[in-house]
């Protein structure tokens, strides 16, 4: 039996969607969650180093080509689905900080143009 990690209501569904860092919440409690945590990685990236960025850009493309090669294409549905939605969210995680990555070289290229 598993209950909401923030609220303690008793969860009816073991849904793995509805997951994060490895807490279980109830439909309400996970959508507030999920935005408080997409509002910290947010946070986190623009405190970042460069370097810092760069290895996990890195790190979740050699997690996604491991993926690629370790997907059992031919167990339950929902479990391969599973995986590569979590995945995903890593993907979309390495995005944001590719993103971050461009948006201060282009904060530097714009400073140099002014100083010129």
């Amino acid at each position: 039996m598993n209950f909401c990690s923030k609220c303690g209501r008793k969860l009816e569904v073991d849904d793995p969607l509805l997951e994060i860092e490895g807490r279980r919440y109830c439909q309400e409690c996970y959508h507030v969650a999920k935005k408080l945590e997409i509002k910290h990685v947010r946070e986190r990236i623009g405190m970042m180093t460069e370097e810092e960025l760069k290895r996990i850009v890195s790190d979740v493309e050699k997690r996604l080509i491991a993926l690629e090669r370790e997907v059992e294409w031919d167990k339950p549905a929902s479990e391969a689905f599973t995986r590569i939605l979590r995945f995903s969210i890593d993907q979309n995680r390495a995005i944001m900080a590719q993103n971050e990555l461009i948006l201060r070289e282009l904060k530097k290229l714009a400073e140099s143009l002014v100083n010129r």
